[in-house]
């Protein structure tokens, strides 16, 4: 998972803004930004398995620019 991928936990949704170390930080996308979850990568993706989120979006991709 990367920078922008979204994620849904019951009528929330989160996307992932960042790094905190290795762990991934998320933020509710309803611009609520004083508080933020941090998961790391391993216990992120045991939460997806465990269907307690929904992996709904991948983080952009960076463009090849100009041709």
């Amino acid at each position: 998972m990367k920078k922008g991928t979204l994620l849904v936990s019951g009528k929330k949704t989160y996307q992932i803004v960042g790094l905190n170390g290795k762990d991934l930080v998320l933020v509710e996308t309803s611009g609520n930004y004083d508080q933020v979850l941090i998961y790391g990568p391993e216990e992120l993706w045991s939460l997806i398995e465990e269907n307690r989120f929904e992996l709904v979006g991948e983080g952009k991709k960076k463009s090849g620019g100009k041709k």
